[in-house]
């Protein structure tokens, strides 16, 4: 285990190691390491200066002063302009030698540090999300933090639902990073991507990325990898939804349309559509405060449930419970079911459970 995480987080810096990275990571450096090479810089600058002066209190000129300090600091090896021939002289050489190298060498080490130390801690973040993606089972992948994902994103995250944000641009990957949202750097497109999101052991794959062509490609590609996600797919244009399950989606949401009726239903029953937009808040909470509220209770998370008929799902908790309606697997909708009917596999009922808040 140990060997394998070495391996991947050596992995992460390789991948890291590019001039693009780079460049991002430097606007992300501290301005601490950007103070240290100021103060290198002044503080070099300033021995060159002492040093120059202190050869020309000897005796020296500019030119002659200004080149011996440079040949010193640097260790080039050339002669001696002067002959060092006074005990003041050797100190002052002395001084130089060790002062000049120093401050040369913090110089370059705090330059270098400006560079890499954004990178590295954004290598190390990186990984620690790598392994904190590794222990996720059942999640759900969202394809594109555009306006729609950021919106599902928090809804998710309200839900406290386990979710990995999935998107190549930079700017969306920050963005979902300071939200504290897992986050993988790659194109849905790509089936390393995919797996890095650990695809297989999803339970969801929503693709809300704003090119149609684009979903229905990684529509495709998430069903081949894992028959059994449910994948639910973006549609801008209503001609493509039909291409959307045709290339494995469960469930397709057109925002245009949906937009569409809703600004129809604000036409046509104006004070209907105003009450529920306004007052949903307000109908939950008269819910609760009658002691009921709407469930969704899916027939597979309760094994021998399926086969069974809801009057037998039912017995023992009538009180409980008000089947008001049953989603099937095939995508229709049983309104107000009769006792007799069988609940199957991937069957969703709706119901209205009584609860005690004391």
């Amino acid at each position: 285990m140990i060997f394998k995480s070495a391996i991947t987080f050596l992995s992460y810096i390789k991948r890291s190691l590019n001039p693009k990275r780079a460049l991002h990571t430097m606007n992300h450096t501290s301005s601490r390491a950007v103070r240290q090479v100021y103060f290198g810089f002044a503080l070099f600058l300033f021995i060159l200066f002492a040093a120059t002066v202190a050869y020309e209190m000897a005796g020296w000129n500019f030119m002659d002063a200004f080149y011996m300090v440079i040949i010193t600091v640097f260790g080039v090896g050339f002669g001696e302009v002067h002959p060092i021939d006074s005990p003041v002289l050797k100190v002052v050489t002395i001084i130089v030698i060790l002062a000049g190298t120093s401050a040369a060498v913090f110089l370059v080490s705090a330059f270098i540090r400006m560079i890499t130390e954004g990178e590295i801690k954004e290598v190390m973040e990186e990984f620690k999300v790598s392994r904190s993606i590794e222990g996720l089972s059942q999640h759900t992948i969202v394809c594109g933090f555009g306006r729609m994902g950021q919106i599902l994103a928090r809804e998710l995250s309200q839900a406290k639902m386990p979710f990995v944000i999935l998107d190549n641009n930079e700017g969306r990957i920050q963005l979902a990073l300071e939200a504290g949202y897992l986050c993988v750097r790659g194109s849905a497109e790509e089936e390393d991507s995919l797996t890095k999101a650990h695809i297989h052991d999803a339970a969801t794959l929503a693709t809300v990325l704003p090119t149609d062509t684009v979903n229905v490609f990684v529509a495709l590609t998430a069903r081949n990898m894992n028959p059994g996600l449910r994948i639910i797919a973006r549609g801008e244009n209503p001609t493509v939804e039909k291409k959307l399950y045709q290339a494995g989606a469960d469930d397709v949401i057109l925002p245009a349309a949906m937009g569409g009726l809703q600004i129809a239903h604000t036409i046509t029953r104006p004070s209907l559509t105003d009450f529920i937009d306004k007052e949903r808040s307000l109908i939950n909470h008269d819910l609760q405060a009658l002691g009921v509220r709407l469930e969704e209770i899916s027939v597979d998370s309760r094994p021998g449930l399926a086969g069974k008929s809801l009057l037998e799902f039912l017995k023992g908790i009538e009180s409980q419970f008000m089947v008001i309606a049953i989603h099937k697997a095939d995508k229709t909708l049983v309104r107000r079911p009769e006792s007799s009917q069988l609940l199957e596999k991937g069957d969703v009922l709706i119901v209205l459970e009584v609860f005690d808040e004391g």
